[in-house]
């Protein structure tokens, strides 16, 4: 019996492959949106604490140069929380940008997924006419044993 040989079988891995590398892409990403997120929560709950650190000093003797050291230091984080937000935000577009292309590539993959499976059964199909064929032209040219 021959053997099924998939001519597009090469292209097949191929788009496996990239598949493969674009979950892994998407993935990473998602990963890094994550570490970036706790980040930006991390700021949030350190300048939470510098103005909770400044109502209390507020409570007693006011000092001013205590009074600015706080203001410059909110200042720097609310800064700081505006970069890690758009930073954020920049991740979560090439995100899109990246789902994106891994739906082309799993579309991709079932396409050709599904071309080799029709080639498959095409293929079954002919192999299993051919052997029927054979098995027909044997059981009309064979006589039974012991008949002239």
């Amino acid at each position: 019996m021959p053997k099924f040989n998939y001519r597009f079988q090469n292209i097949l891995r191929l788009k496996i492959q990239l598949e493969d590398q674009k979950k892994t892409e998407f993935s990473l990403l998602q990963r890094k949106i994550q570490e970036e997120r706790q980040k930006l929560v991390n700021q949030e709950a350190e300048m939470e604490s510098t103005i909770q650190k400044l109502r209390d000093t507020l409570i007693g003797t006011v000092n001013l140069r205590t009074l600015h050291y706080y203001q410059n230091s909110i200042a720097q984080q609310m800064l700081m929380i505006d970069l890690q937000q758009t930073l954020l935000k920049n991740l979560h577009q090439q995100e899109h940008l990246k789902r994106q292309e891994l739906t082309q590539a799993m579309i991709q993959r079932r396409l050709y997924e599904k071309i080799r499976e029709n080639r498959l059964e095409e293929w079954k199909k002919a192999n299993n006419a051919q052997e029927q064929k054979f098995l027909d032209f044997l059981s009309l040219n064979l006589k039974p044993v012991g008949q002239s």
